[in-house]
């Protein structure tokens, strides 16, 4: 019984906490002007396709499925992946991979004007290779370019809320410039 008293203080306490701290959840990235409609076209599609879709549906984005009159451009133009050895074994084997992730993309908005320019998000990770365990490389191999592939699209993603900010600035520091003080 005396613990049921405590559990609903305790919990209004970590609560109000939480509230205080400034914590949010995680709402989707902020999108230039422009991007409200959007035409997302991806060499290769995929994982990066799937999820930019995603994340760009969750800030907002409305996808449409081919270019048009007042709808943005997003050309995700080269997604590659690229694996070299690192170290070699005792035994002339590879002991160690370094995984390369290369995206290259730009952003045009609903105009036909630049957001972003041509651009790439460069990604590396290193994994050991055990060749006792080729099954458990294989699935180590799959979770890496996974993680690779979140990491690059919230690296897109960052890059358009800067894009957005640079937008939104650009017209407070054009207003105040005409200011006389």
């Amino acid at each position: 019984m005396r613990v049921h008293r405590l559990a609903f203080p305790l919990i209004l306490v970590l609560a109000a906490a939480v509230a205080s701290c400034g914590f949010h959840l995680r709402r989707g990235a902020e999108l230039p002007p422009g991007m409200q409609r959007i035409h997302l076209s991806v060499q290769g599609g995929g994982n990066l396709e799937r999820e930019l879709a995603r994340q760009l549906e969750i800030s907002g984005a409305t996808l449409v499925d081919a270019p048009a009159p007042g709808v943005a451009d997003m050309t995700i133009a080269r997604a590659s992946f690229r694996t070299a050895a690192l170290t070699y074994t005792g035994q002339a084997r590879v002991g160690e991979y370094a995984v390369r992730y290369r995206v290259e993309f730009m952003v045009k908005g609903h105009g036909g004007d630049t957001l972003l320019p041509m651009q790439s998000v460069r990604i590396a990770r290193d994994f050991t290779y055990d060749a006792r365990d080729p099954v458990g490389t294989e699935t180590q191999t799959e979770q890496l370019h996974q993680s690779m592939v979140s990491g690059a699209v919230q690296a897109i993603m960052f890059r358009l809320r800067a894009a957005a900010e640079r937008a939104r600035a650009a017209p407070e520091s054009a207003a105040g410039a005409g200011t006389n003080h």
